[in-house]
């Protein structure tokens, strides 16, 4: 549980998403100049789920106690990897991509936040919920994200190895940014200029329009490959 006092002028009030906005993506992967080392991308939602469907069987053998005895053993480290194998299309083991601390986005959000003020309609976490997770935000917007980051090997691997959908796998994991922050076209090049002196890539991956539901409700629809995924 966290408590915060701050004043009502400086809420980020994400239910100032609406249509006719800039989507700028924050990259979860590389390094930023706070880390110390290079991120996967990876973040704490998600983890178990990439634990099993990258390390194989070993893992459940030599060391029981990680599992939850009631799982299906079906479920339980099904992949082809050791913690030591390389990660491919990366510089990084897998046991690195996947103990890769969590991205915290608080030093370059704080400088987004101060700069823009209320010209930022708001910051979206792409955590539980993956790239679906501003379906939650804004009334009557169509959340168009048509110029996404490529895919980090790390979350490849886990589709390739387990099998996972390109529906899913865009529900479950952040597929190359975990931050969004909303705010006009022109706004959007300070934004990804804060972003990138932080050592953080940023672009924008999208835009809103009005909701094409005949009720009005929120949707997403994600590109990525010729393909369109909808949501909502």
């Amino acid at each position: 549980c966290a408590v915060a006092v701050m004043a009502r002028n400086r809420v980020i009030d994400n239910s100032r998403i609406c249509p006719g906005l800039a989507i700028v993506g924050l990259s979860s992967s590389g390094q930023a100049s706070y880390e110390s080392f290079e991120n996967s991308g990876i973040g704490s939602n998600g983890l178990t789920s990439a634990r099993h469907e990258l390390l194989s069987k070993h893992y459940f053998e030599k060391y029981p106690e990680t599992c939850d005895p009631n799982t299906s053993q079906e479920y339980i480290y099904c992949g082809p990897y050791r913690m030591m194998d390389p990660l491919p299309g990366s510089n990084l083991s897998v046991g690195q991509a996947l103990l890769s601390p969590t991205r915290t986005y608080l030093p370059v959000a704080k400088a987004i936040a101060h700069e823009l003020g209320d010209r930022l309609n708001g910051l979206v976490h792409c955590s539980g919920g993956g790239q679906t997770k501003c379906l939650r935000f804004g009334s009557g917007v169509h959340h168009i994200k048509d110029n996404l980051f490529p895919v980090p090997p790390l979350f490849a691997e886990i589709q390739k190895s387990s099998g996972t959908t390109d529906e899913e796998m865009h529900q479950v994991y952040n597929m190359g940014h975990r931050l969004e922050a909303y705010c006009s076209e022109e706004q959007s090049r300070q934004v990804i200029e804060i972003s990138q002196s932080f050592g953080i890539d940023a672009q924008v991956i999208g835009r809103t329009e009005a909701s094409e539901r005949t009720d009005q409700t929120n949707h997403v629809s994600i590109h990525r490959q010729g393909r369109v995924l909808s949501y909502g």
